[in-house]
């Protein structure tokens, strides 16, 4: 029994730890600045900010979408991973009107400190009205600036009315990549607002796309053999 209980805290330990550690992080991400403030400063390897584990660069946006009207505020994820809400700063932004349709695009690029996979990604919108498509594209361990394979492409997508049904309010979605990010990723997203044939037209107020770390195989399995070892080691003195 003194073995068990041994064990179990010791795994306890490792589930509730990531067994990752950043070696070179950025300045942390700020809060309350526009997406036009990212694009200006955060633009390259010499110029990035973090958020968790994860070292953000590469920021920009279509012409047609005002950066300086998007707020951009970092949120955190499983495992060290992280990302990104984009809320509107006023109430023409990411809206349009009855009979009208547009679409923005958003990129950003990440790197992963070496040790952790990029396991899943999560996307939402809060609150959509009207007909609104956001699509989040990955480009798995490269960029869509150097040419994105289609081998390497990986996309969520979240569609409104679609994904409430109920009409809760909440629209949400998730996807586990396969194979995982294992250095870097390239991310679009794709919005598009198509007030066509509805009332009030379409859009939302804010959208948060995130993603979620977890430990290399290799390295959680030697980290779990480790504690199992010492745990076996301490009930053997008791």
């Amino acid at each position: 029994m003194k073995v068990l209980n041994s064990i179990t805290v010791v795994l306890g330990g490792l589930l509730a730890v990531p067994v990752m550690q950043a070696g070179s992080l950025a300045s942390a991400c700020p809060t309350g600045d526009t997406l036009a403030f990212y694009e200006a400063h955060y633009n390259n390897v010499d110029h990035e900010c973090s958020v968790g584990i994860l070292n953000f660069l590469g920021f920009s946006s279509g012409e047609n979408l005002d950066a300086t009207e998007v707020g951009v505020v970092p949120v955190t994820d499983a495992g060290g991973g992280g990302g990104f809400e984009l809320e509107a700063l006023n109430s023409s932004v990411f809206t349009v009107g009855e009979g009208s349709s547009t679409t923005y695009d958003i990129d950003w690029e990440f790197d992963i400190d070496p040790g952790p996979q990029g396991s899943n990604a999560s996307l939402s919108m809060d609150p959509p009205f009207g007909n609104v498509t956001i699509s989040q594209n990955y480009c798995v361990d490269g960029t869509f600036g150097d040419g994105c394979s289609s081998d390497d492409e990986q996309s969520l997508t979240l569609t409104y009315p679609a994904c409430d049904p109920l009409g809760t309010g909440e629209c949400n979605t998730s996807y586990s990549f396969n194979p995982p990010i294992v250095n870097f990723a390239g991310v679009e997203t794709v919005i598009d607002l198509n007030g066509v044939g509805t009332q009030s037209g379409s859009g939302f107020d804010a959208l948060t796309g995130t993603v979620a770390l977890a430990p290399e195989p290799g390295t959680l399995l030697l980290g779990m053999g480790g504690l199992l070892a010492l745990g076996l080691r301490r009930s053997r003195r008791v």
